[in-house]
């Protein structure tokens, strides 16, 4: 597996990353996970929701309940159909001044055994899916079916400097 350390200044994070994940099948965590990711060589799925996850803790998530490990699916992305939906689950969510990134890309070889989403249509439409941009990868991905792993950091912008100053909670008065 390639490893890849990309720093980013300042700008649209998503934008910056696009070369690198455009047309690609990958997962995204947080740099803390990567320790045990790497002991354990593989990506779990979060079956009982025991994972730390990087994007909030849906116990109703479709690919969580298929046992997947849920994907980013950025093969078709540049199309109109998931460009309407890829922005309701960004995959640089996670990523924080504080904390970085691992984007893990998958090798192609293994895009046949993707879960593609729109099987959730014949399912229990009230679970979570982003369509056309989310798919799952059964069981777990071994880290030698993974192509290149990024690593990625940013540094504090005006942006993410407001918003942290906006969610500091107020120290009460007694």
């Amino acid at each position: 597996m390639k490893k890849t350390e990309i720093h980013i200044e300042q700008g649209d994070v998503l934008e910056y990353l696009m070369p690198f994940i455009k047309g690609k099948v990958f997962h995204v965590s947080r740099v803390s996970n990567w320790q045990s990711i790497r002991v354990i060589g593989k990506i779990l799925p979060n079956k009982n929701g025991e994972l730390k996850t990087s994007f909030g803790s849906s116990s109703n998530s479709y690919f969580k309940n298929k046992g997947c490990v849920s994907v980013f699916d950025y093969r078709n992305i540049h199309e109109e159909e998931p460009q309407e939906h890829m922005y309701k689950c960004s995959p640089t969510s996670p990523l924080t001044p504080e904390e970085g990134i691992v984007i893990f890309i998958l090798k192609e070889k293994f895009y046949n055994k993707l879960v593609l989403w729109d099987g959730w249509k014949q399912d229990d439409l009230r679970q979570m899916v982003v369509p056309h941009v989310e798919a799952g990868f059964p069981d777990a991905i071994e880290l030698s079916q993974i192509g290149e792993a990024l690593f990625v950091t940013m540094d504090e912008t005006e942006s993410t400097c407001v918003f942290r100053i906006l969610s500091t909670p107020v120290p009460s008065r007694s």
